[in-house]
């Protein structure tokens, strides 16, 4: 690798490492004097300037600024059949993602634009419609900056969630040589496009709304979308220029007034900005705080939790990572915001020690939050904390199984199922029915480690990881939380990994059908390796309490033979119909005995995009 790019990964990675405060903007001024317990907001842009010149994160250099044009490096129809939905963490919170469904329609975000296809029954499979970059664009954001990235799906609605990039890659790409490249920087952009598809052979898009900063994440409940997005701290003409939404292509800033910072930063590196956006209303709330780079993010139906740890000391390359040189005080700080429809208010702040690993780690019961931590890179633990809806903590148990790190969490109920991993894979079982007094009942060692976790029933846990370079998926018995058991485990043949040990959406699970799914992309090679073999596609699986794990069959997406065609990411079924998605292919297979039933070749963009807009 060029030194150049090297060193570019490492500033990006240092600045997603050093982080700090978070936390937003309410409209009204009960909200705000509420909020102010938190965050302090700025009287006039000169405070706001005075600020960020006084905390001026280590780790941006002259990355974290654009000076005069410089460039800056699940719902449904009721009537509808029998389907699948998104695997989720938290009922009733959705999560956006490439592939929905209603039970009749397919709604497909591949190749930059999103297909609506017709899919049940199976022998009427084709593609309906079409939603394209340029549907999405609108008088201050161009088509060919905008990327789509994931749909929700509502009764007669599909709204679809795009980021937009910067002016300055226009210069890459537009050989135009009339064309004027705009010297004032512009993005980036999270744009919400609300599409009425009463009529899935026209969607109309009826609103729009976008906010600056790239998409950390987001979450529908009800009828509210909300956004978390973060974008870099630049200037232009010696203003630093402010975070901003835009309404149906009408763009404005944030008063300075309506910034926030936590009184605690001591490295601001970004604006982090949520947006609340009504998809029936239309109407929306936003939020904007001065802080460091985006970690975590949690949600509730009524709660957002929002982390940012704090590494001290200098970053460093240890066993080809970067890690903090001093990690000992590494910290987490945890905002919660309360949501009420479009309105957010910010009612917590606290802190744990230790750094997150993913969403999982973080789960609300009962007005408590449980969150699991890991300290320090060379000397490890790992931590369970209890906070009251005050984010005070109540309870903990720290230290658990030193010189590993967290691989996989998954809370249930009273329960947390922890895994970690360095030579071997303890799966602990943490009873937290007492939120002051938490405390490890079990542990069961095996070799491998599970990377994600998803509860079949009170009794059963369902692991899927790898051992030995190879994908494991293992069902536990954890009746007796002291003595947990590995009832069964199948792993594949040669090296092997699957999407789903580190992306949940790309899991599919129906316990009444006794049915997994994952994609999994296996490699093998000749003693001599003169001779190499490739497949892809999606494993099924039955998953039995009674007789345990078994392979059902495969469904072929792609081979060496076939060469590239586009890598299976998602599988959903509609009535006794399997589904699988590929980049460039979408199979229907009967569930009763795999066999295939059709396909479509979504194609790639942009020479299929030409074809079916001329078509």
């Amino acid at each position: 690798m060029e030194t150049f790019e090297k060193g570019f990964i490492a500033f990006v990675l240092a600045g997603a490492m050093i982080a700090v405060g978070i936390i937003g903007f309410s409209m009204n001024a009960e909200e705000e004097e509420n909020s102010s317990q938190y965050l302090s907001n700025f009287s006039s842009y000169r405070d706001l300037a005075n600020f960020l010149e006084d905390h001026a994160a280590s780790y941006r250099g002259d990355y974290a600024y654009w000076r005069d044009g410089a460039p800056l490096l699940s719902g449904g129809d009721e009537n509808s059949a029998s389907h699948s939905e998104t695997n989720i963490q938290v009922e009733g919170v959705d999560e956006s993602d490439i592939v929905k469904t209603d039970g009749q329609y397919i709604y497909l975000v591949a190749s930059n634009h999103v297909s609506i296809i017709k899919a049940y029954p199976p022998e009427d499979l084709a593609n309906v419609s079409f939603i394209y970059p340029e549907d999405l664009a609108t008088d201050e954001i161009d088509a060919n900056r905008i990327y789509i990235e994931g749909v929700y799906l509502l009764p007669g609605k599909l709204i679809v969630l795009s980021s937009v990039g910067y002016y300055y890659y226009d210069y890459y790409y537009n050989t135009a040589e009339d064309s004027e490249i705009p010297s004032e920087p512009d993005g980036p952009w999270t744009m919400i496009s609300v599409f009425d598809i009463s009529d899935v052979e026209s969607p109309v898009l009826i609103h729009s709304k976008a906010i600056s900063g790239s998409q950390v994440t987001s979450r529908l409940v009800g009828d509210i979308v909300y956004i978390v997005t973060q974008r870099s701290i630049w200037m232009y003409s010696d203003s630093y220029v402010l975070p901003a939404v835009q309404d149906d292509g009408l763009e404005s800033d944030m008063a300075p007034d309506e910034i926030y910072y936590d009184n605690e930063t001591k490295e601001a590196g970004s604006f982090v900005n949520i947006l609340a956006y009504d998809v029936g209303t239309y109407e929306s709330n936003h939020m904007s705080v001065i802080a460091g780079w985006a970690s975590t993010v949690y949600m509730s139906q009524d709660s957002l939790y929002f982390t940012v740890p704090k590494w001290t000391g200098e970053i460093v390359w240890l066993e080809s990572e970067l890690v903090p040189e001093d990690d000992s005080g590494t910290r987490t700080t945890i905002y919660k915001i309360s949501v009420d429809g479009i309105g957010m208010d910010i009612v917590a702040k606290g802190e744990v020690r230790g750094w997150l690993l993913n969403q999982f780690s973080m789960d609300e019961k009962d007005s408590y939050l449980r969150i699991a931590t890991t300290t320090d890179w060379v000397d490890m633990k790992n931590n369970v904390y209890v906070l009251n809806a005050t984010l005070v903590q109540v309870g903990a148990v720290e230290d658990i199984a030193p010189d590993e790190r967290i691989y996989a969490a998954r809370f249930v109920g009273d329960t947390l199922y922890l895994v970690t991993f360095r030579q071997i894979d303890p799966l602990f079982v943490i009873d937290l029915s007492d939120p002051s007094d938490p405390k490890i009942l079990g542990e069961l060692v095996m070799p491998g480690f599970s990377s994600y976790l998803h509860p079949v029933d009170e009794d059963h846990v369902l692991g899927i990881g790898s051992e030995n370079s190879t994908v494991k998926v293992a069902l536990y018995d954890v009746s007796d939380p002291a003595n947990p058991v590995e009832t069964s485990k199948v792993t594949l043949n040669g090296s092997s990994w699957t999407m789903a040990s580190y992306e949940h959406k790309a899991v599919l699970f129906d316990k009444e059908m006794e049915l997994l799914v994952i994609p999994v992309s296996t490699y093998w090679y000749s003693d001599d390796w003169t001779d190499y073999g490739y497949w892809n596609g999606a494993i099924v699986f039955r998953v039995s309490i009674e007789e345990g794990i078994s392979i059902r069959g495969t469904i072929e997406h792609t081979t060496s033979a076939q060469g590239y065609s586009g890598e299976i990411q998602r599988s959903l079924y509609i009535e006794d119909y399997l589904y699988t998605i590929g980049y460039m292919q979408l199979k229907v297979s009967s569930l009763d005995d795999l066999s295939e039933v059709g396909s479509i070749v979504l194609g790639s963009y942009p020479d299929y995009y030409y074809a079916a807009r001329e078509a």
